[in-house]
């Protein structure tokens, strides 16, 4: 049988001919428009995967491999990024915007398009909860996947192999088949869908799915990562909690801890202790992540396995929490976040060495092949960023005594 050769050719800006770009305004209501244009080269790739006219391809190189498995992992390690969600099933289509500090609290717009009627959304979820504008006012409810862009995309990511197809537009991309059970709950049509890796960053720029007849689609664009941002809650809800302990003199450390990680708080002597009140979604596994001891110190890592972190004890302690002069959080170009610890006196690195945080191993670094008396430490750190926040704000007040946390009255 004669095969026909495809030309793909990109447009300006690369995205998918399946729908007209999407610029909201804020003065002007959201619209929405679904048409065909000019085919690009995202709805090409997948009209051909879909069809089977792909010639073979040679096995995935194991770089290429990696590039997408490291891009999919590092994702929920950022501190932010804002992106686009567009979907049609069989009976709706959706567009929504948001930002969403990972981890931590999300805030999305967007409208729901039925066949009779079109329902604008507004949702700004925090932690477990999340409030819905309805009618003017914000309803509380628990958290669903609706306000949760990044279960949305692991879940969808994680079924199936992905093919690197080719590099363009600054991007790897990669076909796969996604798991968008919601889109065909009967599962009655094929699906394929490609993922874009962006080159400077090596994390996610595009993902565009879509059914064989074009009927179905689900598409993400993701953008701005780890931009300054702040989400507050709709409504002041507040929550207390008692901290019963007999050090008073950690006062000051306890709320320099609710500073660094930005919790909104009024915090008063109690009997016993201190009272405490936060923010509604500020819930007690947080407290006792955020204030618990805090012992950091740096040891020799000796024997001490990189990879699987397995290590005889560790006994030989190099340096203290009490000669950390400042603990900033940055990241490099790849989106990879660092741990960057300055000393208020040198210290003597020859080895591989053991960050430990209350009796855990939270980094390693090696300094075998480059020994040196240093006042300045650089750590990767592969932990979701609330973790990571924690544990510079742990770091940066130093230890308080142990405490129990009760919810008050």
């Amino acid at each position: 049988m004669r095969r026909t050769s495809l030309v793909l050719v990109s447009n300006a800006n690369g995205r998918p001919s399946s729908f007209v770009p999407f610029h909201p305004r804020p003065t002007r209501p959201l619209s929405f428009t679904f048409q065909m244009g000019t085919t690009t080269r995202r709805l090409l790739i997948l009209l051909t995967l879909l069809a089977g006219c792909l010639p073979t391809r040679t096995t995935i190189k194991p770089d290429y491999e990696r590039i997408v498995r490291e891009s999919v992992a590092n994702l929920s390690r950022q501190r932010s990024f804002a992106y686009t969600c567009r979907f049609r099933t069989a009976t709706t289509e959706a567009e929504f915007h948001g930002h969403c500090l990972v981890g931590r609290a999300e805030h999305v717009r967007g409208l729901w398009k039925y066949p009779r009627d079109t329902v604008a959304t507004e949702i700004v979820a925090l932690r477990s909860i999340q409030y819905e504008k309805k009618d003017g006012d914000w309803e509380l409810h628990n958290r669903g996947e609706e306000s949760n862009i990044l279960v949305q995309i692991e879940r969808t990511l994680k079924r199936d192999r992905f093919e690197f197809l080719e590099i363009s537009a600054g991007c790897y991309i990669y076909s796969f088949k996604p798991n968008l059970v919601f889109l065909d709950p009967m599962m009655k049509k094929e699906i394929r869908a490609i993922i874009g890796i962006s080159r400077q960053n090596h994390l996610p720029s595009h993902i565009h799915a879509m059914s064989t007849d074009s009927s179905l689609f689900w598409d993400v664009e993701i953008r701005q990562y780890n931009k300054a941002l702040v989400i507050d809650p709709p409504r002041p809800d507040k929550k207390k909690y008692r901290l019963m302990t007999l050090a008073l003199e950690d006062e000051l450390r306890i709320g320099q801890r609710l500073l660094l990680v930005k919790i909104d708080h009024a915090l008063t002597k109690g009997p016993n202790g201190f009272n405490v009140e936060v923010p509604l979604a500020i819930d007690k596994p947080l407290l006792a992540d955020l204030l618990a001891p805090g012992e950091f110190a740096i040891y020799d890592g000796t024997g001490l396995s990189k990879e699987t972190k397995v290590s005889p004890a560790l006994d030989k302690k190099i340096a203290g929490g009490e000669t950390v002069r400042k603990v900033t959080i940055e990241f490099d170009k790849r989106g990879q976040a660092h741990l960057k610890l300055a000393f208020n006196v040198k210290h003597s690195f020859t080895t591989l060495v053991a960050l430990v945080l209350d009796r855990k191993i939270l980094a390693v670094k090696d300094f075998v092949d480059r020994p040196g008396n240093v006042d300045k430490l650089d750590i990767l750190i592969e932990m979701d960023y609330p973790t990571v926040l924690i544990a510079a704000a742990k770091i940066t007040s130093g230890p308080i005594k142990p405490l129990t946390i009760g919810e008050a009255q």
